[in-house]
């Protein structure tokens, strides 16, 4: 299995990235995986008693419609506390304001994300480098750097002083990049 521009964002690795974006800016940012939490709520949710999951009926939609306006209900659930994840870069006041944000559902938390930030993504633990390139071309010799270093060793994982050898190849690379190239 080749993991080839799919990464884990580990602190070392959004400090790297970070240090090559601001000597490239004119404004201080931040790389970060940002963690918002939705505390526990209640919320009104569309419940109906048929259930096909268990070899109910195949009903078309027109019928299921029906049968949901006659014996469907609106109530009240109490939904758990739910956490959501994104990569971002933004610039330094900014991240230090998200971090004091309370939210009160995804909605505000992703809107919140994509106001403050330079660029922004949903994140599950892995994350495709190419977001990074439209925005800052600059990181494509850091990106290809770790690629070609996981390419020769078969490894997943990347050492810190790979990290540091990719970051200071990208502070003296002028290349720009371009996802044709990858």
């Amino acid at each position: 299995m080749t993991y080839r521009n799919i990464f884990n964002l580990t602190d070392n690795m959004a400090q790297s990235i970070t240090n090559i974006i601001n000597a490239n800016e004119d404004k201080q940012y931040v790389c970060a995986v940002l963690n918002a939490s939705i505390p526990e709520h209640k919320e009104t949710v569309f419940s109906s008693p048929y259930n096909d999951n268990f070899g109910g009926p195949s009903w078309s939609g027109a019928e299921l419609e029906i049968f949901n306006k006659k014996y469907g209900r609106y109530i009240e659930e109490i939904i758990p506390e739910e956490k959501i994840s994104f990569i971002a870069v933004m610039e330094q006041q900014k991240y230090e304001q998200f971090l004091n944000s309370k939210f009160k559902n995804e909605q505000s938390i992703k809107r919140s994300v994509l106001q403050m930030s330079e660029l922004a993504t949903g994140y599950a633990g892995m994350f495709d480098c190419n977001i990074f390139y439209s925005r800052f071309p600059y990181l494509l010799p850091f990106f290809k750097h770790l690629d070609e270093f996981r390419t020769k060793t078969g490894r997943v994982t990347v050492d810190d002083e790979v990290l540091i050898d990719a970051e200071k190849i990208a502070l003296s690379s002028t290349e720009c990049g371009d996802e044709t190239e990858r």
